[in-house]
Order: C-alpha cells, then sequence, then structure tokens
C-alpha cells in the first residue's frame, strides 16, 4: 500500500504543528522548487535520503512494437533517484 498526498500532508501538519493548508503549501511547493531544479539539469542531494537527478540517454534505435518498423528514438532527459546508504539501512531494517 502506498501513501496518498493527503496522509504525508496530515503527518507534516501533525509534526510540525501547524495547518493542514499550510502543511499542503509546503509540500507543493517543495515539489515545485525540486521540478524547477531538475529541469535546469541539476541535481538535488538530501544527505540520509538520496538525490534526485537527471540524465541524458543518447538517440538510439527502437521500434514501434506494433509494426515492428525501426524508427530513431530521439534523444531526451530522463530522470532518477538514487537512495542514500542511510535510508536503505533503514528500510532494510528488521
Amino acid at each position: 500500500m502506498s501513501a496518498t498526498k493527503k496522509e504525508i500532508i496530515r503527518k507534516i501538519a501533525d509534526k510540525m504543528e501547524i495547518t493542514q493548508t499550510s502543511s499542503k503549501d509546503l509540500f507543493d511547493n517543495f515539489f515545485f522548487v525540486l521540478q524547477e531544479i531538475l529541469v535546469e539539469g541539476e541535481s538535488f542531494t538530501e544527505y540520509g535520503f538520496g538525490t534526485f537527478y537527471t540524465e541524458e540517454q543518447e538517440e538510439r534505435t527502437g521500434f514501434n512494437p506494433k509494426t515492428k518498423k525501426r524508427m530513431v528514438l530521439p534523444r531526451r532527459m530522463k530522470m532518477g533517484f538514487r537512495a542514500s546508504d542511510v535510508l536503505k539501512d533503514e528500510v532494510n531494517k528488521e
């Protein structure tokens, strides 16, 4: 089961002792700023959590699965997340 945005907003509001409206604004703005950083081609690292990054994927040859026709797939940016060892250890605790 995955957490919903609403649940995360409620938890932030409880931990910070702020309203859910303020929590939602904080949550939305964080992801807006993170998006801006990634669009600019920069990475964001939160030590103890991980790194969000973009990297260029070169032009390559692919094919249309319906027609089996070969085509050139253009160069593009792809995004990724690399978890820190601290986060990996926390997730894998028994």
